[in-house]
């Protein structure tokens, strides 16, 4: 999740943490070499605040908390030329924990961000997932 203001307005805490796991299932059989399916799952913890303690408007706060539990997959390839790899893949992932995405964490009598997740290209709940990594393998 975002501020989509952070450069204007940095008169709030951001903090979270998060956790992943994924599964690699080689299409042609052979690990790290070929067209793989990716099904992955995140948690993440999201948590902003602000020292405002004025008057708040409906749907607005000084303490938004947000724990995301995404599930989904992506469809990419894996490259080995010996110790060396190169990876990519396309996927989607669902927020199954979604609530209210779009939120106003209100930082003085003047001004507000709006809170959201990013990366909304379908949906609040869907996010477009993309990967491109270079590595060795043991």
């Amino acid at each position: 999740m975002l501020g989509t203001q952070p450069m204007i307005f940095d008169s709030f805490e951001q903090s979270g943490a998060g956790i992943g796991a994924g599964l690699g299932i080689w299409l042609d059989g052979k690990a790290f070499s070929g067209y793989v399916l990716r099904p992955l799952m995140q948690i993440n913890a999201m948590h902003y605040k602000t020292d405002y303690t004025g008057t708040l408007m409906e749907n607005e706060s000084n303490d938004i908390e947000h724990t995301e539990v995404r599930v989904g997959g992506m469809i990419g390839g894996h490259n080995r030329w010996d110790f060396f790899t190169i990876a990519w893949g396309i996927g989607l992932t669902v927020d199954t924990n979604v609530d209210n995405t779009d939120r106003t964490l209100r930082m003085s009598e003047a001004s507000a961000a709006k809170i959201h997740q990013f990366g909304q290209v379908f949906s609040p709940k869907v996010d477009l997932i993309s990967r491109l990594s270079l590595g060795v393998v043991f």
